[in-house]
């Protein structure tokens, strides 16, 4: 039982790990390939949101009826578009992730800061709808796997001005 645990944990560190966020301006979806990407409504469930709300989320990839699909060794931008329903001087992305009935692993993001280079500027008004880019980086050595992504994007008291759960697969 403890092997099988380690293993299960170890699959999904290696994901989380891997998934690392861009953030050096880069705010289109690129790529060397053949595949043909599009802009992908996203589906989500709210988890928590409490200053705001999520209105929509788009990213670039291969759609598949509202789940995240992600292409090893590719960059991926999202499109969170959503309200905060007062005015912040500052905000922060935080992530989580969940592989099967595994407890959400925080994700490390190299640009937490939802201000810089997130097509944000803080201080954002309340009651506009605004558009937070964050770039994914999809690593190639990434398992292929599928995970439940908890993105929460909070104020500086740590209420989440929106908080979504977002099903994804990492694939090849």
């Amino acid at each position: 039982m403890f092997i099988k645990s380690f293993f299960t944990f170890f699959v999904f560190l290696s994901c989380l790990l891997s998934f690392t966020c861009a953030s050096h301006g880069v705010r289109r979806f690129e790529v060397d390939q053949k595949d043909k990407f599009q802009n992908c409504q996203l589906s989500f469930k709210d988890c928590g949101s409490k200053s705001g709300s999520l209105k929509s989320a788009t990213y670039n990839g291969t759609c598949n009826s509202g789940i995240a699909v992600l292409k090893r060794g590719t960059i991926v931008s999202i499109d969170f578009s959503f309200i905060s329903n007062q005015v912040e001087d500052t905000l922060k992305s935080i992530v989580h992730g969940k592989i099967s009935d595994l407890p959400f692993v925080p994700f490390p993001l190299d640009n937490p800061d939802a201000c810089k280079d997130s097509g944000l500027t803080c201080p954002i008004k309340n009651g506009v709808q605004l558009d937070y880019l964050p770039v994914l980086n999809v690593l190639s050595t990434y398992p292929s796997v599928n995970v439940i992504v908890k993105w929460e994007l909070q104020n500086k008291a740590g209420d989440d001005v929106f908080c979504a759960l977002i099903p994804a697969t990492i694939t090849s």
